[in-house]
């Protein structure tokens, strides 16, 4: 045992000083992912993106939020924190099994905490894989937990108000109306345009002349769900020609045009993103200007 020791101790004194200080400050992944969940529990966030590596990939599942899905690079990492703060108050974060195999480690938790726009409360068990670099950092995190829980305490609150305060200042060309009800990136795509326009120009070339057209232009919303930061929207549109459409002349007609509206929320219940899509066919059978199809 003593000769044993003898051969331990010189072959230490020979390895190469590099060898030696690696050793002593290499964290084990065991350590970074620890440090990870004390940086979390600390609001230490540039601390725990200092402990990424350049390329690393992180994955939250579903689409509980805008801050769900794939990331990669440490740029993206630090909007995922600055998003998860925007809709979360997490009060209770909890690690309490770790599992760990080479440079992978498995950990299991708990968490709570209260959805910052609605104020309903969440809890969820989760687990997540991480995996490490040689050099101590995290190239891999995947999170698994109950997307379902969180997503309805997102929603909670009656996210289809939005919606419904936006058709209503539609109707009533009311743009300060619809300002309050969209964020200041809002897109929408819509079929009688070739390509998406802001709010502004979607006043100026759809709502406006569209109102001006038809006496008594209403949207009426016949069905609206949200799920998450997803609201879907039915209804039908309808009016009386009156006035001068796309080259038309009035024709006194009646319409009822069905459409659907499908739109994305921001973190503020917002609405960032629309898609409508109604019957063109069907809109201009009504006004009696296309043959192709009967009223």
């Amino acid at each position: 045992m003593k000769t044993l020791r003898i051969f331990g101790a010189l072959a230490f004194l020979l390895m190469p000083a590099s060898s030696i200080l690696l050793a002593q400050t290499t964290p084990t992944p065991l350590d970074v992912v620890k440090q990870c969940y004390q940086d979390f529990a600390q609001g230490n966030i540039p601390g725990l993106i200092s402990a990424l590596s350049d390329d690393i990939i992180w994955i939250d599942p579903g689409r509980v939020g805008p801050y769900a899905g794939k990331r990669e690079g440490k740029a993206s990492i630090l909007d995922f924190f600055t998003q998860l703060h925007e809709q979360l108050n997490i009060t209770r974060f909890e690690p309490y099994e770790y599992v760990v195999e080479g440079n992978k480690a498995c950990v299991m938790g708990y968490v709570e905490g209260i959805a910052q726009a609605t104020g309903a409360p969440f809890a969820s068990d989760w687990a997540m894989a991480w995996e490490i670099t040689p050099d101590g950092k995290v190239a891999y995190h995947h999170l698994y937990l109950d997307t379902d829980n969180i997503g309805k305490a997102i929603a909670s609150k009656d996210l289809t108000q939005t919606g419904r305060n936006f058709i209503a200042a539609m109707d009533a060309s009311d743009l300060e109306g619809l300002k309050a009800c969209v964020s200041p990136d809002f897109t929408i795509y819509h079929p009688n345009f070739p390509h998406p326009l802001n709010l502004q120009g979607f006043f100026d070339m759809q709502v406006k002349p569209f109102n001006a057209a038809f006496q008594g232009m209403a949207h009426t919303l016949l069905d609206a769900s949200c799920d998450g930061r997803k609201l879907c929207m039915r209804g039908i549109a309808s009016g009386k020609h009156t006035g001068v459409l796309m080259g038309i002349e009035p024709t006194g007609n009646d319409i009822a045009v069905p459409w659907l509206a499908f739109t994305t929320l921001d973190s503020n219940g917002k609405i960032r993103e629309m898609h409508v899509q109604f019957n063109q066919l069907a809109f201009l059978a009504q006004l009696g200007v296309n043959p192709m199809a009967s009223k």
